[in-house]
């Protein structure tokens, strides 16, 4: 099993998370709920567009029915905008525009789940608040990741879902 994969299980266990001392509720980008789910949409998009269309449309539904069930500060967990899953330009390209749509003018905080190729630089462009991510799997430093994003960033000092922070950069 991949470490997004595995990091996806310990996170849903639980919905909320603290990020720098405030409370979140989390909720799952279409292409992240695939993921979990063991669906190779990129792949299902290609070989089978009406049914990958049908699927991806029902995931999407999914997110935008959670999102509308929040109230306040919400965490929008991305995954799968690395090699392993996409390329650049079919996470920027695609999934990248399906989350801003979700997402629309609030300002959650970003968690980012991925490895070492993950594409830091596209995800941070969703972040205007927290944008989070583990450096043990992703060695990004803060301060790299700082000129990339309007956000204020913040390291995970343990693993998920427990999201704690290290301090803000």
């Amino acid at each position: 099993m991949t470490m997004a994969k595995d990091a996806l299980e310990a996170h849903f266990a639980e919905s909320r998370c603290e990020i720098a001392g405030q409370q979140f509720t989390s909720v799952a980008s279409p292409l992240t709920r695939a993921i979990s789910r063991n669906l190779n949409i990129v792949d299902l998009l290609e070989e089978n567009p009406a049914e990958g269309d049908q699927i991806l449309a029902a995931l999407v539904s999914e997110t935008h029915s959670e999102l509308d069930l929040v109230t306040g500060e919400f965490n929008y967990i991305v995954a799968g905008a690395e090699p392993e899953f996409t390329t650049p330009m079919q996470y920027g390209g695609h999934f990248l525009e399906l989350d801003r749509d979700l997402i629309g003018s609030r300002k959650p905080a970003i968690t980012l789940i991925g490895g070492p190729e993950t594409y830091v630089d596209i995800v941070s462009d969703l972040a205007e608040t927290f944008l989070v991510w583990n450096p043990a799997t992703n060695p990004v430093s803060p301060e790299e990741v700082a000129k990339m994003t309007r956000a204020r960033t913040v390291t995970i000092v343990s693993n998920f879902p427990h999201l704690i922070s290290g301090g803000s950069q």
